[in-house]
This record gives structure tokens, C-alpha cells and sequence, in this order.
């Protein structure tokens, strides 16, 4: 311990300006960082983005139901936890949240009501009548074939519909 110099000198402190935290490659794990990425992260603290936002509104309309159905489940969650924590904030933006995704779920089913083609749904009833066609082949029930055939018929035109 005696071999040591004896200095007085305290260690350099750094502050946060000359700190350089700027990667000098881009991180491909983030995908607004990518150098042809025309959107720009928002540099705000504060983040007041409709949940309606992240629905497609052109997107099909059992998609739209099953979406806003996720999405209402989850903020019943977290209204639930804002109860129980006592974060008023929480808890208003998960009712917030939750009047959004049934106002979603609404206007889906409205819009299967009116007509609207789903693809999924057409893609359903083409396997259903499939399914149901086999079952009635094996069986030996000429009307269940037929039942069959008509649903999967039913199916493919409703997923052509949809495609247009």
C-alpha cells in the first residue's frame, strides 16, 4: 500500500451534455429508426392517441368485433387497476378506453348487419361447408352434402365480396 502515490486529485465528473448516447448505427430493432422510414417518432412526453387510431376502419368487420372486443377486455383491466391503486388517471382513460372499443364493436356488427362481406366470415362458412360435406359423405346423407356444397359456395362468394 506504500508503493501508491498519494494523489489529491479527485476524479473527473461528467455531465449529462458530454455524455454521448447517440448510437452511431441505427437500431433495426426499432422501426422508426430505419433510414427510409417516412414516420418520424413523436418527441412528445405527453401521448394523447385515440384508441380508434390502431383500428382500420376499412378492415373487415368480424376482424374489427374481435379487435374491439380485445380491447375493450383490456381496458376493464386497467380501469380495474386504477380503482384498486387509486390512480384516477388510470382508471378514467381505461373507461375512456373502453367506451372507444364498444363504440368500435358496435359499428362492426352494424356494418355485418347491413350487408357488409367479411372475409373471415366467408372463409368460415367455406371450410364449415367443407367439413360438412365430408361428414355428410361419410354418413351417407345426400342432404347434408348438399348443405354442404351450398355453404362453401355461400363462403366463396361472400370472400370474393370481400376482395372487392
Amino acid at each position: 500500500m506504500s508503493d501508491l502515490p498519494i494523489t489529491n486529485k479527485t476524479p473527473p465528473v461528467l455531465t449529462p451534455s458530454e455524455i454521448n448516447i447517440t448510437p452511431t448505427t441505427p437500431d433495426l430493432n426499432n422501426p422508426y429508426m430505419y433510414p427510409n422510414n417516412p414516420v418520424t417518432p413523436s418527441t412528445s412526453v405527453e401521448q394523447n392517441i385515440p384508441l380508434n387510431d390502431s383500428f382500420d376502419n376499412r378492415a373487415d368487420p368480424e376482424l374489427q368485433k374481435l379487435k374491439s372486443s380485445l380491447w375493450k377486455r383490456a381496458a376493464q383491466l386497467q380501469s380495474t387497476i386504477g380503482s384498486i391503486t387509486g390512480l384516477t388517471n388510470l382508471q378514467t382513460s381505461g373507461q375512456r378506453a373502453q367506451r372507444e372499443a364498444e363504440r368500435e364493436y358496435e359499428e362492426a356488427e352494424s356494418r355485418l348487419n347491413q350487408g357488409e362481406a367479411s372475409r373471415i366470415h366467408g372463409e368460415y362458412d367455406r371450410l364449415m361447408g367443407y367439413v360438412s360435406y365430408a361428414v355428410g359423405h361419410v354418413a351417407g346423407d345426400t342432404e347434408m352434402q348438399s348443405k354442404g356444397t351450398e355453404r362453401a359456395l355461400h363462403g366463396t362468394t361472400e370472400i370474393d365480396k370481400s376482395s372487392h
